[in-house]
């Protein structure tokens, strides 16, 4: 074999190992989501005296729950649920770890994200809008279609005057089983 046929070989082969189809039994797709907060909570919230007991029991300053609703790559139009813990510090920061579900409207099809985001409150002040948060995101399972999905991200937010919450947005991959396209 000439060394132009062998160099051929080895690009073609390292094109074939990033492919969908040789990642370790996964369909990889893009995937994007942008849920905003609803003012109304509902009937989930109701444990959140238990979950801000939980986030201070580990050491976090403070625990929050949200209802969002938005739209997400193969999931359609969705509501998402989170719980997430809060950690203050003097410089202005606030770190936060939630731990999302994004439900689509048939309410079998639902994925499951650990999320971890900064907010630099330094430069702020009010009544100006928040800056925005930069973050990750995991996913680490989900029901229905999704059920053993994985994926990973960014995530960050806007908060733009008379919308009612933060709108979180998230770009990344979602990785599927064969079973479950």
């Amino acid at each position: 074999m000439t060394k132009i046929g062998a160099m051929m070989l080895a690009l073609a082969a390292l094109v074939l190992a990033g492919s969908p189809a040789a990642t370790a039994g996964k369909t990889v797709l893009p995937f994007h989501a942008t849920v905003q907060v609803t003012e109304d909570c509902g009937s989930q919230c109701l444990g959140l005296a238990d979950w801000e007991a939980e986030c201070t029991s580990k050491g976090y300053d403070a625990g929050f729950q949200a209802v969002r609703v938005g739209y997400a790559s193969y999931l359609g139009r969705a509501t998402s649920f989170e719980q997430g813990c809060l950690a203050f510090s003097a410089t202005g920061a606030v770190r936060s770890n939630v731990q999302l579900t994004v439900t689509a409207q048939n309410g079998r099809d639902s994925l499951t994200f650990y999320v971890n985001v900064v907010f630099d409150f330094a430069p702020w002040s009010a009544p100006l809008n928040p800056p925005p948060a930069t973050g990750t995101f995991t996913i680490t399972g989900g029901t229905g279609r999704f059920a053993q999905a994985t994926g990973s991200g960014t995530v960050g937010n806007v908060f733009g005057p008379g919308n009612p919450g933060w709108i979180i947005y998230m770009d990344g991959t979602l990785r599927l089983s064969h079973g479950n396209r």
